[in-house]
């Protein structure tokens, strides 16, 4: 006889070819294999027409499990949940992730989703999984929401739990081939999470939110085998480290990195951290030993260059700090990457002059910086959130409309048009005044192509650079008007570091984590 059928789904993080590793439904299918029900597992990026699968299994299924961060994954979520209940309407139909952790009631008032869970999925899950299939009362269950005749009940969280506490992913569910990406340093890497959460508690960040400035990392063995099976399954040669705060805890980060050594990987890799925590707990011989590994490339959130904004936002560190970071990296060939946040609610104008002049003067120190730069987004729960609220804020109301939200904000409190500005200081002079920015190029075509440009621009730019004069920037406008004439003509989307931001209705949202 059959078992009871249990659907995980992990929606399209992009309306593009880009594939994310579905993390978030693989550490929620890990904690009720062992229960009385099967399990079919639908990755949208890979599985082209899944409503077949639906319509195929709908008599059996009995849960249905999908995850969202707020964005286009929404689109999917719904979409899959709308597809559940057409085909069996008893079904029951579970969200998880960031999103209904942010937004608990707005989500469940969907009349196609019959429970959320806010915060750490994979206890609460497992609770209601069991109560479901053994028919027991669910309504004690923290972090779950629910409703009964119509009523949304949204019950307290608890504290996280360890992620060593539970079980390992079941890497059969997927073919980690699917997900391997090309970047600036490698032909094959992968995304990977060693750790979860981050220490500080900055106040415009869902992570403070969500973790409450708890941090957990995995077993260095867990982490070692694991890349010893993604090298033989998918012929990686680099992992990018999707954690929040990869540097937080000094002996596990050394830890790591003379293990994979020791075990001789063989593999590039990049990261994420805070400037200020790095700075403060390694010298010049760990970051030697982090290169030896393979450390190639390290993310920051560097958020502002304004020191009022950085202080407002409890970011725990100043604008030197990243001037020190940036200089620490250049000594040991590995690149810096700012990770930047322009336009909050408070003096925008100013934030972004000064953020602008950080980068300038961080690109003199280290010509190998890069930067991820996007427009401030409220998330709700934070203080930043309770500001852009009393600046004229007006959130959607409609879960559908935050699919495109992060794409089409422009915030009340920016009265002027920073695209241009954005674009060219972006999207030629920064990049241009690296004279090796054609070692980052994908391809042999695009390496001469983008030498020739340094050999022509380069003197100019790094003038430009030096004397802090950016007026009457006509070159930088002929490159761009001639690169928006080619991707017009041949359908591309080209630029030299970001993507554009002139064809959005906001400042623009990077959307990738791949530099």
């Amino acid at each position: 006889m059959n078992k009871p059928l249990t659907v995980f789904f992990f929606p399209k993080v992009n309306n593009d070819s880009t594939r994310f590793m579905p993390y978030s439904v693989l550490q929620m299918e890990r904690m009720i294999r062992n229960l009385n029900t099967d399990i079919l597992f639908i990755d949208e990026q890979t599985v082209l027409n899944y409503e077949l699968l639906i319509e195929k299994y709908a008599d059996r299924i009995i849960m249905a499990v999908t995850t969202a961060a707020t964005g286009f994954q929404i689109k999917g979520a719904i979409e899959f949940s709308q597809t559940i209940k057409k085909h069996n309407k008893n079904a029951l139909t579970i969200w998880a992730g960031w999103h209904c952790s942010l937004m608990p009631e707005l989500t469940l008032k969907e009349d196609y989703i019959d429970f959320i869970i806010n915060g750490q999925a994979e206890v609460p899950f497992r609770e209601l999984a069991n109560a479901i299939l053994n028919n027991k009362s669910f309504v004690h269950i923290t972090g779950l929401g629910y409703k009964i005749e119509n009523q949304i009940k949204i019950n307290p969280k608890t504290g996280f739990v360890d992620i060593k506490d539970f079980p390992e992913i079941n890497w059969s569910l997927i073919n980690p081939s699917d997900y391997v990406f090309q970047n600036s340093f490698s032909e094959r890497c992968i995304t990977y999470f060693a750790s979860h959460g981050c220490p500080f508690r900055c106040e415009f960040c869902s992570l403070a939110t969500v973790f409450g400035g708890k941090w957990y990392n995995k077993d260095i063995e867990t982490i070692i085998n694991d890349i010893k099976y993604l090298k033989e399954k998918a012929h990686i040669d680099a992992i990018s480290f999707w954690d929040d705060n990869f540097f937080t805890n000094k002996a596990h980060a050394l830890k790591l990195s003379e293990a994979i050594i020791s075990n001789n990987l063989n593999i590039k890799w990049e990261c994420c951290t805070h400037a200020g925590l790095f700075n403060k707990l390694f010298n010049e011989n760990d970051i030697s030993l982090f290169f030896k590994s393979g450390l190639r490339q390290v993310f920051i959130g560097a958020e502002s260059g304004d020191e009022n904004i950085l202080k407002t936002v409890n970011k725990n560190i100043q604008v030197d700090d990243n001037y020190l970071f940036v200089k620490n990296l250049k000594k040991h060939n590995i690149s810096p990457v700012f990770l930047l946040i322009v336009c909050f609610p408070e003096n925008p104008e100013k934030d972004l002059m000064n953020t602008l002049e950080m980068v300038r003067k961080s690109k003199i120190i280290n010509s190998k910086l890069k930067i991820r730069l996007h427009l401030f987004v409220p998330v709700p729960q934070t203080k930043m959130y309770d500001v852009a609220l009393e600046k004229g804020l007006v959130m959607p109301s409609k879960l559908s409309d935050y699919v495109f939200f992060l794409y089409r904000f422009k915030p009340p409190w920016i009265s002027n048009n920073y695209s241009w500005k954005l674009e060219l200081f972006v999207n030629f002079y920064l990049p241009l005044a690296n004279p090796f920015l054609f070692k980052d190029a994908p391809t042999i075509t695009f390496k001469i192509l983008t030498a020739l440009l340094s050999l022509f621009f380069f003197p100019i730019t790094y003038l430009r650079f030096r004397l802090n004069y950016f007026r009457f920037p006509l070159e930088a406008y002929l490159f761009i008007y001639t690169l928006r004439w080619f991707n017009r003509i041949f359908k591309k989307k080209l630029t030299l570091n970001s993507e554009s931001y002139l064809d959005k209705n906001n400042l623009g949202f990077y959307n990738s984590y791949c530099g």
